[in-house]
């Protein structure tokens, strides 16, 4: 006997054969034709979504940030937040890496300094060689976690180290985890969840190819958050 397939019965609505109505399909929504607010979407951190996602992350819901374009926006806001206050910025970035996240900055005349995650060292990065490039402009380090080409998991104490330098000199570890899913998978923590000196960002896309939802999430501390709605509302 053919199994029964779910069929779109309207276009905001999917029926199951087992006769539930579920009034928002995730595969076909888009947050940015829906109103917003009754899908629980802010950028205040003070609703059900984001008190659920800070729980999952664990910090504070004001800590939450979630807007609409997916993750390629939570990344630019992220970059406007940290590039255009001050004249002159630098920033680290993984090689081989996603490309906006060398790219825009760039855009922002930014100095980009590249460091190497090698083949031969297990794509792990050299910590003496970032170290090195550290300075007083120095604005964050970028990363992906888990690694955007290899998939590798960055090591324990080359992390704590990182973290350890970050919170010294007063920059920030900027993390985008796309490719790992801090919802399941509890073995990896969100850098934002490790230090006042993380930013993560997330979204939908890569882990459950719902790229029509056009969801972008980022965690930091309260005070680039402040910063950040500033970002958000005068672009």
């Amino acid at each position: 006997m053919m199994k029964k397939q779910s069929v779109p019965l309207f276009e905001n609505m999917y029926f199951n054969p087992d006769k539930r109505l579920i009034k928002h399909n995730l595969r076909y929504n888009d947050l940015e034709h829906f109103n917003t607010k009754e899908l629980g979407e802010s950028v205040f951190g003070n609703n059900p979504l984001t008190k659920i996602i800070a729980k999952y992350y664990g910090i504070k819901p004001g800590n939450v940030t979630i807007i609409q374009g997916g993750g390629s926006n939570a990344n630019f806001h992220v970059f406007y937040t940290l590039l255009t206050q001050e004249e002159s910025s630098k920033i680290l970035v993984e090689d081989p890496s996603y490309e906006p996240l060398f790219c825009v900055p760039k855009r922002f005349n930014a100095e980009v300094v590249r460091f190497k995650r090698r083949w031969e060292d297990k794509f792990q990065p050299n910590i003496e060689e970032i170290l090195e490039q550290i300075d007083d402009k120095t604005k964050a380090i970028v990363m992906t976690n888990t690694h955007y080409v290899s998939g590798v998991r960055l090591n324990d104490n080359i992390l704590d180290n990182l973290i350890k330098e970050a919170e010294k000199k007063g920059f920030y570890l900027f993390f985008d985890e796309a490719y790992h899913d801090p919802f399941r998978a509890k073995e990896i923590k969100p850098i934002a969840s490790l230090s006042k000196n993380g930013i993560s960002t997330y979204t939908l896309t890569k882990m459950y190819g719902l790229s029509t939802l056009r969801f972008g999430l980022i965690a930091a501390n309260e005070e680039f958050n402040k910063e950040l709605m500033r970002a958000i509302f005068t672009t």
